[in-house]
């Protein structure tokens, strides 16, 4: 009893030590502010207008396909979609470290125990099978909210991946439907260019029959010859043009060139497309890169918070039952049982400031 009590002061004396030579994140601060949602006029994020597929309201079939083959083909949204998944994938892996973890071990291994070594009689000299079955579960005990903290920091990347998706989304049909629309001109004034070249052509017959006749002098035929061969220019332009527009719609669709050879595009109605009333400034806190902005701020101070817990002691709890033997003839049997359950307290101490700089 006498030994104890020596001892008592020694250790307490060793613990005010260690613990006073632990890691610690005094003296650290951040720059960092947290967003508010109103302060970026982000509070009415899910307002009517703009619709995600505002699209429809026009009413023209061709592009609504157009459309829905991008969104389902176009190679740069394919990448977004992968961020998106992945950034739900790592989410989905840092939530699981909140919970218990249970696997299942088998392993069987054929060995002769040596006749000199640490294996006594009746093994020593023999080739045996060992034999282990065991059930294995462990569960971290996030007292100081390290995972937790972690679990939001990825929430707040996937909202962010989330916001930048559908941006994306909506610049690939922005852009699907401007090139159409710019086709849809084209084609208009190509049909009026081809109109003004018949109507120059026949002005040009007339004109020859009036100089055959004497009617007019030969010098009158110059202007109308020009005019048709500015006209047949201009028509050679917007053909160009054309081909150029269809292409670049085509690309959008992740398809090759000639997917589009036999396309034609109508021009919508005017005032087709119902706009607010009035725009506020407040509209600039909902776009996407603003919003997707905002989430990773959160994202990143949920991340230092997580980081901060790694200043306190990490607890583990762990258990394990199963079955351990020599041999198959006594493996499944009572004595063969091996359970165990135990805890582990992890704490930093001298780290040479490593978590003061990731901090």
């Amino acid at each position: 009893m006498s030994r104890i009590k020596s001892i008592a002061p020694l250790a307490a004396l060793t613990l005010s030590l260690v613990l006073s030579a632990c890691a610690s994140y005094s003296g650290i601060h951040t720059e960092g502010v947290k967003l508010e949602a109103n302060a970026l006029g982000a509070k009415d994020i899910k307002a009517e207008w703009p619709q995600s597929d505002w699209w429809l309201s026009l009413n023209d079939e061709t592009l609504n396909h157009l459309i829905d083959d991008a969104l389902r083909g176009n190679p740069g949204l394919k990448e977004a979609d992968a961020r998106l998944q992945k950034a739900k994938a790592i989410a989905g892996v840092i939530d699981s470290a909140r919970y218990p973890q249970v696997n299942a071990n088998l392993s069987s291994t054929r060995e002769r125990f040596s006749e000199n070594g640490t294996t006594p009689p009746p093994y020593a000299g023999t080739t045996q099978s060992i034999n282990d079955l065991s059930l294995n579960a462990s569960w971290e005990l996030d007292f100081f909210g390290r995972n937790g903290e972690a679990v939001q920091a990825a929430l707040g990347e996937l909202r962010a991946t989330e916001a930048e998706h559908q941006a994306a989304r909506i610049m690939l049909s922005a852009d699907v439907a401007q090139h159409y629309f710019a086709l849809a001109r084209l084609q208009q004034q190509l049909q009026i260019a081809e109109q003004q070249n018949q109507q120059r052509g026949k002005l040009l017959e007339l004109e020859q029959s009036r100089v055959q006749a004497g009617i007019d002098a030969p010098g009158d035929l110059e202007p109308l010859k020009s005019g048709v061969a500015e006209n047949r220019r201009d028509s050679a332009a917007l053909d160009e043009q054309i081909a150029q527009a269809r292409h670049a719609i085509a690309a959008l669709l992740g398809r090759g060139p000639d997917a589009t050879n036999e396309l034609h595009a109508a021009l919508p109605p005017v005032n087709q497309v119902a706009l607010p009333q009035e725009l506020p400034i407040e509209l600039l806190g909902r776009r996407a890169d603003i919003v997707a902005a905002r989430w990773r701020v959160e994202s990143n101070l949920h991340g230092m918070e997580s980081t901060k817990a790694l200043f306190y002691p990490n607890i583990n709890l762990r258990g394990f039952a199963g079955f351990s033997s020599i041999g198959f003839g006594d493996f499944l049997d009572a004595g063969s049982r091996q359970p165990g359950l135990g805890i582990a307290i992890t704490l930093p101490i001298f780290d040479a400031d490593r978590l003061r700089n990731q901090y």
